[in-house]
């Protein structure tokens, strides 16, 4: 031991035996990364290691946010399970992140406020916390790093910090996509009188354009329904719902007691806020416009835009959506057709844009994804075109392609009159696979080849001779 190589080499082995002792064997891995659920339970040992159980706390928790203040999915997550992990230890009483929320609100108070002492001390009475616990995200290469620290609210301190890095694995990368834009409703003034919807809100700021959050969803055995968007124009709430069909059989849904194509009260369907005001139905663009529903094919689906009004003032942040439906089906032509009624609820709908990477992941038929556009020059066959028009267009066309259809006068805009249009073939055949959006012109695309396509436009092109 007198070889002065050796002694450091010793003293090295010495040095590292010790570091390891104190960090565990787990430090080296949390350099490199865990997974979500290992990371947090590591995460939750850091912070709370040093709190006495023998005394009680009251924490609260908030979004964990990232370095420029946004929101993910990923940071809700990781609020919502620090919750449970903290509820779950003897001598802690978590209070709900909702309330909290709500709290901040209510306050006027941003989550950076909270670094602030005599601020933290005002939110930590309001709400009874003596601590909160909040933390930020950083994304790197491979990793999220992880920084959560739990502060005094009383004494404005720091009483526990802690870190992980968590492995950017596909679900942590789909979280971190998905950005939380809530908006309160209720932060909106309903316009004055004397002042119409358009100027009351052409220069407000739209927040409907940002994703937000994971879709709301009902699902049954036959059907799923999920929120696409929510939104406030002018006066009036429009939500977008995509229904999809999850079985193997085609079927029909059908609005109950409410719809356009019925002459009912309307009061099949309706928006419950969290203040308890109801929102009413006026008007929607699929289900409730067509006379005995709505043909859904096989696990695909199917876009519907609801415009509802208040039934008093209008106010509220979250809602609830709930709707009357039937669904019929029938396993080939020569039966009748098997009924279901079935009540949609759908909760805690807030405005925004939904994830519009949910609703790809949603249609995992591959005929989805493919796309011709259709040629202006090719001409189909006008004698099946025919047949293909009077089973799915003379309900709103009529027979001679006029607008004029049973179901014409209960439409808004009325249907096209097709002795006066103007368009090609192939901008009619768009039309027809793709439908129009905010019309009662519903497409076709999923229900009709593009042959079967090209042959109705081959047989509406006839109508401008005559």
């Amino acid at each position: 031991m007198n070889n002065p190589n050796k002694q450091r080499v010793f003293i090295f082995l010495v040095a590292l035996i010790m570091f390891l002792s104190i960090t565990g064997p787990g430090y080296g891995k949390s350099l490199q990364g865990m997974e979500l659920d290992e990371g947090l339970d590591d995460l939750t040992r850091q912070l709370t290691k040093g709190l006495s159980s023998r005394y009680s706390m009251t924490v609260g928790v908030v979004d964990f946010r990232g370095l420029n203040g946004e929101v993910t999915a990923l940071g809700r997550y990781i609020a919502e399970e620090m919750i449970t992990r903290l509820f779950i230890r003897e001598g802690v009483r978590v209070i709900e992140r909702a309330q909290l929320e709500r709290a901040l609100e209510e306050l006027k108070f941003s989550q950076t406020d909270l670094f602030d002492p005599a601020l933290a001390k005002k939110l930590g009475k309001f709400v009874g916390a003596d601590a909160i616990l909040s933390g930020t995200l950083t994304s790197l290469d491979s990793t999220v790093r992880v920084n959560a620290r739990l502060f005094s609210t009383e004494r404005a301190e720091i009483l526990a910090v802690g870190t992980a890095s968590i492995v950017r694995d596909d679900r942590v990368n789909r979280l971190l996509k998905i950005l939380l834009q809530p908006q309160s409703l209720s932060d909106i003034e309903v316009p004055a009188k004397g002042i119409t919807d358009e100027q009351e809100y052409s220069g407000r700021k739209d927040y409907t354009d940002r994703p937000v959050t994971i879709p709301p969803v009902f699902e049954s055995d036959y059907l799923r329904v999920t929120v696409k968007s929510f939104k406030r124009s002018g006066s009036r709430l429009i939500v977008e719902l995509w229904y999809e069909n999850l079985t193997d059989l085609t079927i029909r849904l059908v609005s109950s007691d409410w719809g356009r194509a019925y002459a009912t009260s309307h009061r099949g369907t309706y928006l419950l806020s969290d203040t308890g005001e109801r929102w009413l139905f006026e008007d929607d663009t699929q289900v409730g416009n067509h006379y005995g529903g709505t043909e859904l094919i096989s696990r695909r689906r199917l876009l519907n835009q609801i415009t509802f009004s208040p039934e008093d003032r209008g106010n509220g942040s979250e809602f609830t959506y709930v709707g009357k439906y039937s669904i019929r089906w029938r396993s080939n032509p020569r039966e009748a057709y098997r009924h279901e009624t079935v009540e949609v609820i759908i909760r805690n709908i807030q405005p925004g844009e939904y994830d519009v990477g949910y609703q790809d992941e949603a249609v995992t038929s591959p005929e989805s994804s493919e796309y011709t556009p259709f040629d202006s020059a090719v001409t189909g066959d006008w004698n099946r075109g025919e047949r293909i028009f009077r089973k799915n267009c003379v309900v709103c066309h009529g027979q001679r392609g006029d607008g004029k259809g049973p179901a014409s006068t209960l439409l808004n805009p009325r249907p096209k009159d097709f002795r006066r249009s103007t368009i090609d073939r192939g901008q009619m055949a768009e039309v027809i696979r793709s439908g129009i959006r905010g019309t009662s012109m519903v497409g076709f695309g999923k229900t009709l080849v593009d042959k079967d396509i090209q042959d109705v436009v081959e047989y509406v092109y006839r109508f401008r001779d005559r």
